[in-house]
């Protein structure tokens, strides 16, 4: 894959809601930071914060996506830090992994800018 070639540490996981939420838990025990990739809180929390507006910077990031049609589920969504939301011109969902590439691209915008936490 390319993350391998590039030597990106980068590991992608489909999950059951139930090992979602620990895994979650776990990584947020661990320092990890976990970022909720969605276009709607459904009143989690306030709305989420726009990805160019977001900070990806973080060394341990977990990006939590959720399918197409369903979305991520409450109990995970409910898990993570932070809500992110890849504006669209029109209402609706972005291919899965059409999203992954906008944040994965987006992270490494940021990084290469040399924003990279420590």
């Amino acid at each position: 894959s390319m993350a391998h070639r590039h030597n990106w540490p980068l590991k992608v996981a489909a999950l059951s809601r139930d090992e979602a939420v620990s895994a979650l838990l776990l990584c947020t025990q661990q320092g990890f930071k976990t970022v909720c990739v969605e276009t709607d809180t459904a009143g989690l929390r306030s709305p989420p914060v726009a990805l160019e507006d977001s900070d990806l910077t973080s060394p341990g990031l977990v990006l939590v996506f959720g399918a197409e049609d369903a979305g991520i589920p409450h109990e995970v969504a409910e898990s993570c830090d932070e809500f992110v939301s890849i504006r669209t011109a029109v209402r609706g969902s972005l291919n899965v992994s059409h999203a992954v590439a906008v944040v994965l691209y987006e992270r490494s915008r940021q990084v290469g800018k040399g924003r990279l936490h420590g």
